[in-house]
């Protein structure tokens, strides 16, 4: 008798623990990321933190304001390209994704932009999206970090080339200064030390600073690049010869831009 009632209780705290596995889900995935416009497409990262040897797909969807219920485009990227400054934020640079898209075809840039990495079938909002928008595929409880970025254009309000507005500095474009590589920086602890200010002793502002070999191009100079005309208000050990750093509002959004070769122009005033 004693035995019999010592298998029932062993049976019914393996059933009592089978019932909690199944009733209690594992912790959520905690993803980050982020994501942006260019003139000539959408960039950002995607990653499942702290596993680095992820992969994560993540959609990309257009919405315009004919029809803001369902979107006009939508990209499938695949996480998994290089990107430096990813690689300093987190410690693994092949999380990046960027696509070529031609903005003309679809009327111009979108009017709002949700992107999502895919984590176990789940659609789980990155960036802008991640500040409230929920899945088209199925709700997740995951904890994303919110990026200070807004969806529709993050290169715009970052300070990043590509943004839909042109800089406030005036002057039209003049003969080819060559090809640079620029990277992107902000005010923040991991991008500079002191007390945010730039060499010129201005507050830098998005859309706007630029930094460079004074040598090549002394303070106050205007420079061109896609489309934006930037001012050189700042320097770095960094810039030398055909290297330049663009002020980011953000550090997303710095970290997002990367490190890109543009063709620089010079400014006619």
């Amino acid at each position: 008798m004693q035995r019999s009632i010592t298998k029932w209780l062993q049976h019914t705290l393996l059933l009592i623990g089978a019932i909690c596995m199944f009733s209690f889900p594992s912790a959520a995935a905690e993803i980050e990321g982020s994501y942006g416009t260019t003139d000539a497409g959408v960039y950002g990262w995607a990653w499942h933190k702290g596993h680095f040897g992820d992969i994560l797909t993540v959609k990309i969807l257009f919405y315009y304001d004919d029809d803001m219920s369902s979107p006009k485009k939508a990209l499938s990227l695949t996480a998994d390209k290089y990107n430096k400054n990813v690689e300093d934020k987190i410690g693994d640079g092949w999380h990046y994704f960027e696509a070529m898209v031609d903005w003309d075809s679809l009327g111009g840039k979108p009017d709002e932009i949700k992107a999502y990495a895919v984590y176990n079938d789940q659609w789980i909002g990155i960036g802008a999206t991640a500040s409230g928008s929920s899945s088209s595929a199925s709700s997740s409880s995951s904890s994303s970090k919110e990026s200070q970025q807004k969806g529709s254009d993050s290169s715009s309000s970052s300070g990043g080339p590509g943004a839909a507005a042109v800089s406030a500095a005036s002057g039209q474009k003049g003969k080819s200064l060559g090809t640079f590589s620029i990277s992107g920086y902000c005010t923040c602890e991991d991008c500079i030390i002191g007390q945010g200010l730039t060499s010129s002793g201005k507050k830098p502002t998005g859309n706007h600073t630029i930094a460079a070999d004074l040598s090549l191009f002394p303070l106050g100079t205007k420079l061109w690049i896609d489309g934006i005309i930037y001012t050189v208000e700042d320097t770095g050990g960094g810039m030398v010869g055909n290297k330049l750093d663009i002020y980011f509002d953000t550090h997303e959004g710095a970290i997002s831009f990367g490190r890109q070769t543009k063709e620089v122009f010079e400014v006619i005033e």
